[in-house]
């Protein structure tokens, strides 16, 4: 039986490699994307009481198109300039390299800037969350993937190799998603302290302006008892006319 799955799971990465590859980058962001949301609720830094299911499905959308096509593509144009074999160290350590420095800076990217579109950022807004954030990430990246990538280029055919991947992706986009969200929380909590700075300054310039509006109203009156002043023609300002 267990042979019989092998090879009908065989034939259709054959076949459908395209399809199959997508359907694992799928499940694998979405499901890092569900466990990251709840680990932001449960230390605290998601208010919302349940999943945004929204976020998890455009979160697997992306993972379809970078697994499917992105990392497919990416290991065949690998093996094409390294050649397929999977017992040559030299070749395992070029594509791992290869791949290090290269495609883990583009996938990072396009990540940060998929999780801005997300959170509705402009164009401005999402290329400097990738400055900030790119460093920090790719730095972790090569703590955790060149070993992966290793066995994946020594014992992995290139087929499954995208599938491979996605199941330690599952781990590594739950970090993903919550250094991109957790990014886009820090900006809306500092544009709401901004909001409140402002009004809490509008609500002082109000009570100032109401205080130099009384000031002046009864230095007017007092004006008008000496008869050498009358009232202030304008609120907000202590203005006295000379009486003819």
């Amino acid at each position: 039986m267990l042979a019989r799955a092998n090879t009908s799971l065989r034939t259709f990465f054959t076949k459908h490699t395209t399809a199959a590859s997508a359907m694992t980058g799928f499940a694998v962001f979405a499901t890092g994307d569900v466990i990251s949301q709840t680990l932001e609720h449960n230390t605290g830094q998601q208010t919302e009481a349940t999943c945004s299911w929204t976020r998890t499905l455009k979160m697997g959308t992306f993972g379809a198109g970078l697994n499917g096509i992105g990392y497919l593509y990416w290991f065949k144009a690998l093996d094409k300039v390294f050649g397929t074999s999977r017992s040559s160290i030299g070749g395992v350590i070029a594509k791992t390299l290869a791949d290090q420095v290269i495609m883990a800076p583009f996938a990072i990217s396009t990540c940060l800037l998929w999780a801005a579109a997300l959170e509705g950022a402009s164009t401005s807004e999402a290329y400097s969350c990738v400055e900030r954030l790119l460093p920090e990430a790719w730095l972790m990246d090569c703590k955790v993937w060149p070993l992966a990538n290793a066995f994946a280029f020594r014992v992995v055919p290139t087929i499954y190799r995208p599938s491979f991947i996605g199941l330690v992706q599952v781990g590594w986009q739950t970090y993903m998603s919550s250094i991109a969200h957790r990014e886009h929380r820090i900006s809306d909590a500092n544009d709401q302290d901004l909001m409140e700075l402002e009004n809490e300054s509008s609500a002082a310039s109000t009570a100032e302006f109401s205080s130099v509006a009384v000031y002046g109203y009864v230095e007017g009156l007092q004006g008008q008892g000496r008869g050498g002043a009358s009232m202030p023609v304008a609120m907000g300002e202590v203005a006295y006319c000379e009486s003819e």
